[in-house]
């Protein structure tokens, strides 16, 4: 496979690695040019997401592919830049005072109401790939899939784990600040012209939003608060210079993790079995069959997000041991 670092016209420093071609940072395109140049960046594409930033949502599919996000972020990254994401706040604070009382009043409302909230949650995902191009790396894909059993919007932006504390930070909230100055824009012009769904548009988006910025899954919130803390995902090992404090600080917040990660699937689980059990009729019929698969499916996911409980239960131990 194709690996080259090459200097453009314009200073800027380009990595090609099969057919993929990555602007990086000045420092890095130096030392990439030195003698084992391909192992270097081999191992740096490895650690740029020790696990969890890398795997997306299972069962998935992918609704625009890396080419077409990399295009679209790379026209809109100008609105990652601080004073505009800021802006984008300032933005959904004056709409979203404004938003109507939210009232459906049709089904053709209810179905641009929905629709509406997707594509908020679209233009969240391209925020962090335009937050994520603005720091000069290519974002991937964007998809739907679900995260254990939650149906979620995903992003690929692994590469944020190759930037510094600042940049991660901006790919974080990117996607909140998008999400948010998008629903300003619903609220106001709902109040313009006197459409009460977008009442209903807004206020689904804004919880949407702090269900995103919780830090007890793998959300805006929780990858915030390891990129502040320093920390590769919840489950890596703190840095040798935390005190027994901060160690158990950790701990418990993996606790609470645990906890909201049973919790979710259980009542999620809980729900589909009492739908079961409700079904009427043989299970081959086509209305009891998708509930069939639907069930497997949140069964296989329930047993992911065990995985999921076992391993920050490891790492609890694993750190209350050191700290003791």
């Amino acid at each position: 496979m194709r690996f080259d670092v090459q200097r453009g016209g314009d200073g800027r420093w380009f990595v090609i690695d099969g057919a993929r071609r990555y602007v990086v940072p000045d420092a890095l395109g130096e030392q990439l040019r030195l003698a084992d140049g391909r192992r270097r960046w081999r191992a740096l594409v490895r650690r740029r997401a020790p696990g969890p930033r890398r795997r997306s949502p299972w069962p998935r599919v992918t609704l625009l592919s890396a080419g077409a996000v990399d295009g679209l972020a790379a026209r809109i990254s100008s609105l990652a830049a601080w004073p505009a994401m800021a802006g984008m706040v300032v933005l959904a604070a004056v709409g979203i005072l404004a938003a109507p009382s939210p009232e459906v009043a049709s089904s053709a409302s209810a179905l641009a109401a929905v629709a509406l909230f997707v594509l908020s949650g679209l233009w969240h995902e391209l925020g962090h790939a335009a937050a994520l191009r603005r720091e000069r790396w290519p974002p991937g894909a964007i998809g739907l899939g679900l995260l254990w059993v939650l149906p979620v919007l995903w992003s690929d932006v692994s590469a944020t784990s190759v930037l510094r504390r600042v940049g991660r930070v901006r790919v974080d909230l990117a996607g909140v600040a998008f999400q948010l100055g998008f629903l300003g824009v619903v609220g106001a012009v709902s109040r313009a012209a006197d459409w009460s769904a977008g009442g209903a548009v807004v206020r689904a988006g804004l919880l949407a939003i702090i269900w995103c910025l919780l830090p007890v899954v793998r959300s805006d919130g929780h990858w915030l608060v390891c990129d502040v803390l320093g920390l590769a995902s919840l489950d890596a090992v703190p840095p040798r210079h935390w005190g027994r404090a901060r160690r158990a600080g950790l701990v418990g917040w993996r606790l609470v993790s645990m906890a909201a990660i049973a919790g979710v699937v259980g009542l999620v689980l809980v729900r589909v079995l009492a739908l079961a059990r409700a079904a009427e009729g043989p299970l081959t019929r086509p209305g009891n069959l998708l509930l069939v698969a639907v069930g497997v499916i949140l069964v296989l996911g329930g047993l992911r997000a065990l995985g999921r409980i076992v391993t920050l239960a490891r790492a609890a131990v694993r750190d209350l041991h050191v700290g003791s």
